[in-house]
This record gives structure tokens, C-alpha cells and sequence, in this order.
């Protein structure tokens, strides 16, 4: 399997709140974008603790922004066992800043999500 490419687009990114779990595993490739519409909405926890859910609803949304990482596959345990069982790593299309298109993989969250046009978001900011 060799080295796996992860579309990030939550608190793993850089400069965001779980970015070491990310950097101490992988390798920044750089910022990119889905190349397909996908629904991302915010979680809002009642514990306080802000992330976004990304849906498996392709041609929906909005073009997602985001980072594309390398892991050698051996370290992908350590981000699924973060994601828990919340989420699914599934296979999705990028395009990074110069234009060049990377097929890569992005956690998408697995239990049904009821929500509105209006939460819709295309990046994610904590």
C-alpha cells in the first residue's frame, strides 16, 4: 500500500488545535480543494469542543477547502483510531494550488446527519 494521500479539512490542520497528531505521522503536501461539491457542517457539541462533519453526499455543498498529507499507510491507524468510529475513510478527488488534481481519501462522517442549506460550510475555522 506505501504512502497514502489524506484530504484534511478540520483540526488536523496546520495551525489548528490536533495539527501534532498530523504532523508527528505525516508529511504537508500542501492546500487543495475537493474538486467535487460534498456537504460540511459544524458539530456543535454541547462539551464545548467544535469540529466539522464532511458527508458523503457528492455533487452537494460546497467545493471543500483543506490540506493534502502523505502517511505511509502503517501510520494511518493512529488518524482512524482519532476519527473513531464516527467516521469512514473513503477515496475522493483534490486539487492542490497548482492546478494539479491528486485522488486522496477523507474521513466522511458515517451515522445519518439531518441539516440545513444554510450550515453548509466550505471551510473550516476554529
Amino acid at each position: 500500500m506505501g504512502l497514502v494521500k489524506i484530504f484534511i479539512y478540520g483540526t488536523l490542520k496546520k495551525g489548528f488545535s490536533n495539527n501534532e497528531l498530523a504532523a508527528k505521522n505525516g508529511t504537508f503536501l500542501g492546500k487543495a480543494m475537493t474538486s467535487k461539491k460534498y456537504p460540511m457542517i459544524p458539530n456543535d457539541s454541547k462539551y464545548g469542543i467544535k469540529f466539522p462533519y464532511l458527508l458523503d453526499k457528492e455533487d452537494h455543498g460546497k467545493f471543500i477547502k483543506g490540506e493534502i498529507w502523505v502517511f505511509h499507510h502503517t501510520k494511518l491507524n493512529k488518524l482512524d483510531t482519532f476519527e473513531t468510529s464516527m467516521y469512514q475513510r473513503k477515496p475522493l478527488s483534490v486539487i492542490d494550488e497548482n492546478g494539479n488534481t491528486h485522488n486522496a481519501q477523507a474521513y466522511f462522517k458515517t451515522l445519518g446527519v439531518v441539516y440545513s442549506e444554510k450550515e453548509l460550510l466550505d471551510n473550516w475555522e476554529e
